[in-house]
């Protein structure tokens, strides 16, 4: 693969990223998932650390925690590694690179896993006590008709057109985007229980973690906003040390989900975790969020792979191949300036954590954090 060639899938990533994590003197554990890939073959997800195992500040970049936007996020950590930032680290700094969180969905290409489970609604106590969902509730039916090319559809979109006419796109957005716990076969399904990923991300969170005193997170997402820009999205609430963190990590460019982000307030967002999982650690996490297409597009996307995932057993081999080069054209651009820019924009963020967490100070009192949704 050339500079700033993003991969084609799943399978020459995974072989990229190990290959240049060995070649850069990495300690890579692969985490097999359970069940194989509809390949047949092992699907994994594969940690690569860089720097002292007692290193109190750590440096965490994600990628693939919705599966298809993988294609995105491994192409920024191989920007990473070929712009050599294991190189950079300071003596008390180590960084960790998570490649293919949730390795079916970036297989596949869909954006949930292997449940049709979003995994960044998937965060919540799993209690029972689920978020209300009755928004989603109204408009789920219309998202998913009987049909994808019959009368079905035909009333669903114009009954969402509707919708948007009385109550606007960004109304649709929230109230499909915001996480539901009620409909398996819908949009945006948070799960009723801990997904494999779920569970993977916190005992990784222990391992490299575990007695750390700083901890960053970049979680690479793409699927929204202006077209090869990057919003940093904090769920951080205003005065607790959570936000002081990210500002201290991540800078002063930060947005927030529901207010100045492209993305509305979610739940079940993957950022919860640090709080619940390292208490004695000063800690952030920022979605670093890369845009693609349209929001339309990417909208009408997603909503054809869900139909197909849960109507469309009989569905034409045409139509899954539309639909697979649809999500692809969504959530990662094959264009090289954008390539470009997406890498050195990742390569900026990361570069500043460190510099961030090299000059942080003691942790101040814990806080509370804001849900997100991207």
């Amino acid at each position: 693969m050339t500079r700033d060639t993003f991969p084609a899938g799943y399978r020459s990533s995974r072989e990229a990223f190990l290959a240049r994590c060995r070649a850069a003197d990495a300690v890579v554990h692969s985490h097999l998932h359970p069940q194989p890939g509809s390949d047949g073959l092992v699907l994994a997800t594969d940690v690569a650390s860089f720097g002292r195992r007692e290193a109190r500040r750590v440096l965490i970049v994600v990628s693939g925690t919705h599966g298809v936007e993988g294609l995105c996020g491994a192409g920024v950590q191989l920007g990473l590694l070929d712009r050599n930032l294991p190189g950079v680290l300071g003596d008390d700094v180590r960084l960790v690179l998570v490649h293919a969180l949730n390795p079916h969905g970036f297989l596949g290409l869909h954006r949930t896993n292997e449940d049709n489970v979003d995994l960044n609604r998937n965060f919540v106590a799993h209690d029972g006590a689920y978020p209300d969902d009755t928004r989603y509730a109204e408009v789920h039916s219309l998202l998913v008709p009987e049909d994808w090319d019959g009368p079905a559809r035909a009333a669903a979109d114009a009954s969402l057109e509707r919708y948007v006419a009385q109550h606007g796109g960004r109304a649709l957005q929230a109230a499909v985007s915001r996480g539901q716990y009620t409909h398996a076969d819908g949009l945006f399904y948070g799960g009723r229980a801990p997904a494999w990923s779920n569970e993977l991300w916190r005992s990784l969170l222990h391992t490299h973690c575990g007695r750390a005193s700083h901890v960053a997170v970049v979680d690479l997402h793409s699927g929204l906003g202006a077209r090869g820009a990057c919003e940093l999205i904090s769920g951080a609430l205003t005065g607790t040390a959570e936000l002081g963190a990210a500002h201290q990590y991540f800078g002063d460019g930060l947005v927030f989900p529901g207010l100045d982000s492209t993305a509305p307030s979610g739940s079940g967002y993957m950022g919860l975790s640090l709080v619940e999982e390292l208490p004695q650690a000063r800690s952030a996490l920022v979605v670093a969020e890369f845009g693609t297409e349209p929001f339309d597009r990417v909208f009408a996307a997603l909503r054809a792979d869900n139909w197909l995932l849960a109507r469309g057993a009989d569905a034409k081999p045409s139509l899954r191949s539309d639909v697979r080069a649809a999500m692809e054209a969504a959530f990662v651009g094959r264009d090289a300036a954008w390539q470009h820019a997406v890498v050195e924009r990742g390569v900026e963020v990361c570069r500043r954590a460190l510099a961030g967490l090299a000059d942080a100070a003691t942790a101040s009192a814990g806080g509370s954090m804001h849900e997100v949704a991207t």
